[in-house]
């Protein structure tokens, strides 16, 4: 009973950081439009005072035509295809997993998830798809249309949150700010304009860090006692569009002289992501009280282990740990926040992160942008206020390395495959390849996962070689299609039957 009232803590850790609680979206929903007029008269000089104060006010910018001070705020339906098997929706009213009927209506909160051999299709207003790939769990944080979004010359705001498993994402052009469109993960978070794309991080549970089999590594604390591993594989493909990424990664310092078993490094990531650019990264976590301490963003991995394995997988102080971190959950919130800030600022908040060394410079840009373009207010975008966020900014840095990719090193990373491949048809020479890459390196530096799609694509089944980055494109534009009948044949060649889809 102990640790069946943990996995209801860990559930609501989940409803909290991706949604803000269920009851926290309903209090939105009831301040957001006196917020959203609020903020339109302070921009376009409307209101009560006096014509002096209203002079001084800012002029909004004009969205399409003459903007009225009245405005609408939505919460605009969604509906769930099934291409594939079974998926199902919660609508966190603790009814827990519903299965789905084809065309399901979702809302704003609730979550959606596709099983081991299926695949689905979250489908928005405004022709945006976010396509499932089997055992896969989302939550629909927030999805808002202000104005009728942006096909009326409004805006639109989507937070996804991906507790587990992958996506391929089809999102009609918008421009950020003053819209936004976000893919939350328990580490951190990818915005996009308009962007076709696929994003995936799975958890996983190791009976031990790999490192623990080097010989060199074996009389670490971490290795000696019966300490399991999570383990996390990050991917990020781009095909059209261009996306953001920040996040905050952390790995137990093996090459720490001490040698102490609570011994962790950090380092803050953020990349532009390009077409044909990519970002790849497999870690793994010691699951032990000193990280989690470390790391509070791991709690929601181990919350989400112990919701499919059972409590017993973890040892009890592990446990304990992880249940301490969901009741108090603002940290958590405040850090994810923080990298969602950053990666609002979009390819020039990448570029201010690498000039100055630190996330503020892109918070600074996210805050000036939305207070200049934008109908909401940020804070209808966050689970805290963005002043909470701001100051929340210097103790998630604290210790932590940073390294970016900016928009110059992602189209020198496009420029070098292209070459590469230009190489290898004989159309450049090996000189001009060498002297690129070594640029690439100088660039680039140590930033560990960023890569081409070229290398990330997978591999064709029928010629042995790469996908490459048009096969990738093309792979992409298949995902959203029902399946289809299969022809199936003999062993000579002979058309016998035909497989029909689940």
């Amino acid at each position: 009973m102990k640790y069946f009232k943990m996995l209801l803590v860990f559930a609501s850790l989940f409803a909290v950081i991706a949604c803000g609680g269920t009851d926290e979206i309903a209090e939105k929903m009831e301040v957001i439009q006196d917020k959203v007029e609020e903020k339109v008269e302070q921009k376009t000089g409307k209101s009560d005072d006096s014509d002096s104060e209203a002079a001084e006010k800012k002029e909004m910018p004009n969205l399409s035509g003459e903007l009225s001070v009245e405005v609408t705020v939505e919460m605009a339906p969604l509906t769930l295809s099934i291409l594939e098997g079974k998926a199902q929706f919660n609508m966190k009213d603790g009814q827990g997993w519903i299965d789905a009927v084809d065309a399901q209506p979702i809302e704003q909160g609730w979550g959606v998830k596709t099983l081991t051999v299926s695949t689905a299709v979250l489908n928005f207003e405004d022709g945006s798809m976010v396509l499932l790939e089997p055992n896969t769990e989302l939550d629909i944080a927030l999805y808002q249309l202000i104005n009728g979004g942006v096909s009326q010359g409004g805006e639109r705001h989507v937070n996804l949150k991906i507790v587990n498993g992958g996506v391929a994402f089809d999102v009609v052009p918008a421009e950020s700010p003053p819209n936004t469109w976000a893919f939350l993960t328990p580490d951190g978070a990818v915005t996009i304009q308009g962007t076709g794309g696929s994003l995936s991080r799975r958890v996983g549970i190791k009976e031990e860090l790999d490192e623990c089999s080097n010989p060199d590594h074996a009389d670490d604390p971490i290795c000696t006692g019966d300490n399991k591993a999570v383990s996390v594989d990050t991917k990020i493909e781009l095909l059209e569009g261009t996306a953001t990424m920040v996040r905050k990664k952390s790995e137990h310092d093996f090459d720490n002289e001490d040698g102490d078993g609570d011994d962790h490094k950090e380092e803050i990531q953020a990349m532009v992501v390009k077409p044909g650019v990519a970002f790849q990264a497999s870690e793994e976590k010691p699951c032990t009280e000193e990280m989690l301490e470390a790391d509070p963003m791991l709690a929601a991995d181990v919350g989400y282990i112990v919701s499919l394995a059972g409590e017993e997988i973890f040892d009890e102080e592990v446990l304990e740990k992880a249940a301490e971190i969901a009741l108090e959950s603002d940290k958590v919130q405040e850090d994810i926040a923080v990298l969602q800030v950053a990666a609002l600022a979009g390819p020039d908040g990448v570029e201010a992160i690498k000039e100055s060394g630190s996330i503020d410079a892109a918070l600074e840009i996210t805050s000036e942008a939305f207070e200049a373009e934008s109908v909401l207010d940020p804070d209808m975008l966050l689970p805290v206020p963005l002043d909470q966020v701001l100051e929340a900014s210097e103790e998630l840095q604290e210790g932590a390395g940073l390294k970016a990719v900016d928009e110059a090193a992602a189209d020198l990373m496009v420029e070098a495959s292209e070459l590469q491949e230009a190489v290898a048809n004989g159309e450049a020479t090996e000189e001009e390849l060498i002297a690129l890459q070594e640029d690439l390196i100088e660039t680039v530096g140590d930033f560990e996962g960023a890569t081409v799609v070229e290398n990330t694509a997978g591999i064709d089944t029928v010629t042995g070689g790469k996908v490459g980055f048009e096969g990738a494109k093309d792979a992409f534009k298949e995902k959203f299609l029902p399946p289809m009948p299969e022809p199936l044949y003999d062993e000579s060649g002979n058309q016998i039957g035909v497989k029909e889809p689940d």
